[in-house]
């Protein structure tokens, strides 16, 4: 009888410790479970932390550059502008060149500050969400707002600039026009041809002195009207007098050294200037044809 309690107390004592084990065991694998999982999820927020630092790095360094870029071109912005303040003028070139540096100052602006702008979005909801790295990413995007101000200068000077170079223009071509003038009038002389009568008529020339109408000497009229003149280039060195005369007379007070008179054939009669700085000391050729 007690052979046989002991056999089954035995037994229940086996079964009880096979039933623990296997609870323990059983918790052991959940618990191992557990921090597998964890560790997983530790791994996939390191690895989304990996990225972000990558992201973040990579586009600060996206920028930088993009700072540095635009440092320069402002460096050839100046020099450019000084250029033209030396110089007084620039080419349509130039300044085309100038306003195409402008514009791509302000699209790496705006594409700087866009990646800034995501970037700080991100870093909100990154859990390496800090103070210093937030910093970073606001001292970058009010350099680049001021970067955008100093923009809109440059294009406000550059439109002056334009303006002054228009105005400088406009007065080079007055200048140059104005010398164009002055070298035509001075370049243009001016002859006319008729009898006695008809100079006379016109108010070109007049009689003086003599007695009883003989001896009497013509002379250009103190005042006569110019219009009756035909303009000549300066550099005409002959004029041809087509007109059937027996007599050609230079009324005005031209050198009588400075030009000859020949007959080509019993009607025409050519002037021959032959010391042209000389003669057209007076732009005013007086010639007197007689019938």
């Amino acid at each position: 009888m007690f052979k046989a309690f002991t056999t089954v107390s035995l037994a229940l004592i086996i079964l009880l410790v096979g039933c623990s084990d296997q609870k323990r065991i059983q918790q052991l694998e959940e618990k191992h479970t557990q921090l597998e999982t964890e560790y997983q999820l530790l791994l996939d927020k390191a690895e989304t932390n990996n990225r972000f630092i990558e992201e973040y790095t990579g586009t600060l360094s996206e920028v930088y550059s993009s700072l540095e870029k635009i440092r320069v071109r402002e460096g050839y912005l100046v020099k450019a502008s000084r250029d033209v303040e030396t110089n007084g003028n620039a080419s349509l070139q130039s300044r085309k060149q100038m306003l195409s540096d402008i514009n791509s100052i302000d699209d790496d602006l705006k594409k700087s500050k866009r990646k800034l702008a995501s970037l700080r979005e991100k870093l909100k909801s990154s859990e390496l969400k800090t103070s210093s790295l937030t910093a970073v990413v606001d001292s970058l995007t009010k350099s680049f707002e001021t970067k955008e101000a100093e923009v809109q200068t440059l294009r406000i000077e550059l439109g002056l600039l334009d303006e002054q170079i228009a105005k400088v223009e406009s007065e080079l071509l007055l200048k140059d026009q104005e010398i164009v003038d002055q070298r035509r009038i001075l370049e243009t002389t001016y002859y006319v041809i008729g009898t006695t009568k008809e100079l006379k008529e016109k108010g070109i020339i007049e009689e003086k002195g003599g007695f009883l109408g003989i001896n009497k000497t013509k002379k250009l009229a103190s005042s006569f009207n110019r219009d009756h003149f035909i303009p000549m280039d300066i550099g005409k060195t002959t004029i041809p007098i087509l007109q059937n005369v027996k007599k050609v007379n230079i009324i005005s007070p031209h050198n009588p050294a400075s030009y000859s008179l020949n007959p080509t054939s019993d009607s025409e009669t050519t002037l021959e200037i032959t010391n042209s700085d000389e003669f057209w000391k007076i732009k005013y050729l007086v010639i007197e044809a007689k019938g």
